[in-house]
């Protein structure tokens, strides 16, 4: 609605009718008078428009001079809405109590708006802000944006920037995780050592910057120097540069696991609680007679959010599921418990000698205080040199 719209509302106008032999001439004598004629059309004869309220009654008279008949089909406008609803004394105190509780109401935050981020969810993410006074229904005049920012941060200690931006009754919650950077510019180009950062024997050397120490052959022990990052020129003088170099050594990596053949254990018995709550601006309203048992139950919690022409509404739908897990005894046998140690040995290789190549593995297990115990002897190559910055103690 542009603003000659609602001016015209205002100051209120007639919708008509009018027939006749000339309406034509009804229309360029309203123009010569001054009189505002607007939104016409004329279909067969017939010619429809409005007029303001106050030029009505002259514009009826043209009508009666250029042979037209005028008849008013519709009234509207402010002036006729309120000459309407004169009598209904209760209108203007619901209008004015309308405008308060707008007023009230926008003093509060109803949608909070968070992303959740990969390492931190989102549910996770609104506890922290409901700890510091940020969720649907809070009183604006309570909130601090920069204690929120701040308190959060140090709370969940996941974040390297966050910002709690608050417009009207909608606060949204931008967050960034953290980024650490390693300070390696410029490391590639600091003299260094190339030491042993385990016991091995050395199979194969690639040495690309520095002077060879170790040979083929040797057997080296941790901390022992492989490549040295002090060079010795021609006329007998000496300069440091980066080493880079890898140095391939057999080793032996020895892995116990163990499984007891008899333990307790707590499991999902089979009985399960729902619990659902709808939250509208901020009231929590409990959709059934669920409740939340005391035990050993664990439970699992999800938030619904609902959303209008992709507006966020203050409405959600909280549903709260719990599992009962009982204590079991469990009795394995031999066979059982080494499949288990078996498993964890595949694990154990597939996450922590997922850079190393195994040559040899070799078995053996016994059992020992209730227990079945599993022992892997790994023969393996892999490289064991690690840089040692010259001039800097990285000795732990």
């Amino acid at each position: 609605m542009n603003l000659l719209s609602i001016v015209r509302f205002f100051r209120g106008y007639v919708e008509f009718r009018a027939t006749g032999s000339f309406p034509e001439r009804l229309i360029n004598l309203s123009v010569r008078h001054g009189i505002s004629v607007y939104d016409t059309k004329g279909i067969e004869g017939v010619l429809t428009g409005r007029v303001p309220k106050s030029h009505y009654e002259a514009f009826e008279k043209l009508g009666v001079r250029c042979g037209v008949d005028i008849e008013a089909v519709k009234c509207g406008g402010m002036p006729f809405l309120f000459r309407n609803n004169i009598n209904r004394w209760g209108l203007i105190p619901g209008v004015l109590l309308f405008f308060i509780i707008c007023q009230l109401l926008s003093s509060f935050v109803w949608v909070v708006d968070v992303s959740p981020t990969p390492t931190v969810s989102e549910y996770k993410i609104r506890q922290a802000l409901e700890k510091q006074g940020l969720y649907s229904g809070a009183w604006k005049g309570n909130l601090s944006p920069d204690s929120i920012e701040r308190n959060t941060m140090l709370d969940l200690g996941s974040f390297g920037w966050m910002s709690v931006n608050i417009s009207g009754a909608y606060a949204r919650v931008g967050i960034s995780e953290k980024y650490l950077p390693g300070d390696t510019k410029g490391e590639e180009q600091k003299p260094c050592n190339i030491k042993a950062k385990k016991d091995g024997q050395i199979v194969k050397m690639d040495v690309k910057s520095g002077s060879s120490v170790a040979k083929l052959g040797d057997a080296v022990t941790r901390g022992d120097l492989l490549v040295s990052g002090v060079v010795s020129t021609e006329n007998g003088g000496d300069f440091l540069k980066p080493s880079i170099a890898n140095v391939y050594a057999r080793t032996t990596i020895i892995k116990t696991v163990e499984q007891p053949l008899k333990y307790t254990q707590s499991l999902p018995s089979g009985k399960t609680v729902s619990r659902s709550m709808l939250e509208v601006v901020g009231l929590k309203i409990p959709l059934g007679l669920g409740y939340i048992p005391h035990g050993e139950y664990v439970h699992h919690s999800e938030n619904y959010s609902y959303f209008a022409f992709d507006n966020q509404l203050p409405i959600n739908l909280l549903s709260e599921n719990c599992t009962e897990f009982t204590a079991q005894e469990i009795v394995l046998s031999e066979k059982e418990a080494d499949e288990v140690c078996r498993a964890q040995l595949t694990l154990y290789e597939a996450f922590e000698l997922f850079d190393v190549k195994i040559e040899d593995k070799k078995l053996s297990h016994v059992i020992k205080n209730n227990a079945y115990i599993l022992t892997a002897e790994y023969t393996c190559m892999e490289d064991i040199g690690e840089i040692s910055y010259i001039g800097v103690d990285s000795e732990e």
